[in-house]
Parts: C-alpha cells; sequence; structure tokens
C-alpha cells in the first residue's frame, strides 16, 4: 500500500478495514477515541460515509 497521499505520509495512520472499505485514521485521533462507528449506506449508484466518533470525554463527533 502506498503511504503517501499528495504530499501526506500515512505510514502511521491506523487502517480500519471494513465491508471492501480501507479507513485511514489518523495518530491523533486514534488515541483520544473511545469508540467509531463508520455507516455506508448505499442507494442505486450512490454511496454514502457517514463517521461518528465517541472521544474519552464523552464528546460525540459526526460527519457524513
Amino acid at each position: 500500500m502506498d503511504t503517501y497521499i499528495g504530499r501526506r505520509n500515512t505510514s502511521r495512520y491506523q487502517v480500519v478495514r471494513q465491508d471492501g472499505w480501507e479507513i485511514l485514521v489518523s495518530p491523533d485521533l486514534a488515541r483520544h477515541t473511545r469508540r467509531m462507528f463508520i455507516h455506508l449506506k448505499r442507494f442505486l449508484f450512490w454511496q454514502r460515509l457517514q463517521a461518528e466518533v465517541e472521544l474519552q470525554d464523552g464528546a460525540v463527533l459526526e460527519r457524513a
């Protein structure tokens, strides 16, 4: 796997595999995360990826 995306070296990132997808998680996010939920919704030709992250302090971040 190539660890460079543009000018960013991703070799320290953690790889999460789910349903044929590989998701790169930064070391800082991984260190402060209690739980991570990845939702992939498919409709005809479209795919929607949604992430919900629960941090150590209980805060919840959601990104669609």
